[in-house]
């Protein structure tokens, strides 16, 4: 999955910032965005 990609961000980012960057992730895998 996409996860791995972002794991050495995460892994390097407090844990607010994770929470951010995992969202984001989140909106822009959902088929949602692409309705917009």
């Amino acid at each position: 999955m996409a996860d791995n990609d972002v794991t050495p961000a995460v892994a390097a980012a407090p844990p607010t910032s994770i929470r951010r960057l995992k969202l984001r992730l989140s909106m822009a895998n959902s088929p949602l965005r692409y309705g917009n």
